[in-house]
């Protein structure tokens, strides 16, 4: 599976290579800032003087204003690509439609085949662009992220992270579930499909024999089939959701207790747990983008 994945992406990987880079730089730049945060509280803690705090605040919009350059140079590349290899695969789909012979097309449905054909080339390009791209960049956030916390201070990082292995956990477990009920809907939108196209092709022999109002009621039942899946999947989704920002807040709250003790026994400076919050906060999109990505 993966070398088939593989072959489509292979003449982009210049392209990919190159969004790693403007991922690496655009993270590089956000990771920063917090840090020039901290320095900035750090200087007006020793009472320093205002031009050298708007120095630091200067700073910082110049890097956010780069990192929005970038952010943005990384997602059309990566994107970019994306919708160049769903075009290949479309032309190597409907190529290969035209190869087949004529009893293949007496045994398929062409509704399933137009789902094939327009959803999953769809859900293809999601994954070499959102998903590739929010895989790169959830691995540097995590990675870049966890060295400037350890940083920081090594044991409010080992508390604020004691709930993200129980996350990881309940995250992959609602996947599963979220990959079953995505095939049946996938499922249903091919029948969908197949039924609006049989109707569309044989609409004299349904006016002839007056079936209008029975041929109604059959895709008004597949409808509603297809809005429940959907729904149900909505809501596995809406509940990953919710475990993540439940065990994010939970983690806010422990960090806020145990850091705020830090900092009033003077194990840590005020500008460090800034800097801590703020790289905490962090990796809440990445943690709901890998959610996503599984």
């Amino acid at each position: 599976m993966l070398s088939k994945f593989w072959r489509f992406a292979r003449p982009y990987l210049p392209g990919y290579l190159l969004g790693l880079v403007l991922l690496l730089l655009t993270n590089g730049l956000a990771l920063w800032i917090p840090w020039l945060l901290r320095d900035a509280i750090g200087a007006m803690e020793r009472n320093a003087e205002l031009g050298q705090v708007a120095e630091y605040a200067g700073w910082m919009i110049a890097v956010a204003l780069a990192q929005a350059v970038v952010r943005t140079l990384s997602r059309l590349t990566i994107l970019g690509n994306s919708r160049r290899i769903a075009c290949d695969v479309r032309n190597i789909f409907f190529g290969q439609l035209q190869r087949l012979d004529a009893a293949y097309y007496d045994t398929h449905r062409t509704g399933d085949i137009m789902s094939r054909g327009v959803n999953d080339i769809r859900l293809i390009q999601s994954f070499f662009g959102p998903g590739v791209m929010n895989l790169l960049n959830t691995t540097i956030v995590y990675v870049a992220v966890l060295v400037l916390l350890l940083r920081i201070d090594v044991r409010l990082t080992v508390i604020s992270l004691a709930l993200f292995p129980v996350l990881m956990f309940a995250v992959n477990r609602l996947s599963r579930r979220v990959y079953s009920l995505s095939l049946a809907v996938q499922e249903q939108l091919a029948e969908i499909s197949n039924r609006a196209q049989e109707n569309i092709s044989g609409i004299q022999q349904v006016k002839t024999y007056v079936q209008e109002d029975r041929e109604i009621a059959g895709f008004a039942v597949l409808c509603d089939e297809f809005r429940r899946r959907n729904l149900a999947m909505a809501g596995v989704r809406g509940a990953m959701l919710s475990l993540i920002g439940v065990v994010t807040g939970v983690g806010t709250l422990i960090v806020l207790f145990a850091g705020g003790r830090a900092v009033i026994t003077g194990r840590m400076s005020f500008g460090d747990f800034v800097a801590f919050n703020a790289y905490l906060g962090m990796l809440v999109w990445p943690t709901i983008a890998l959610g996503w990505i599984i």
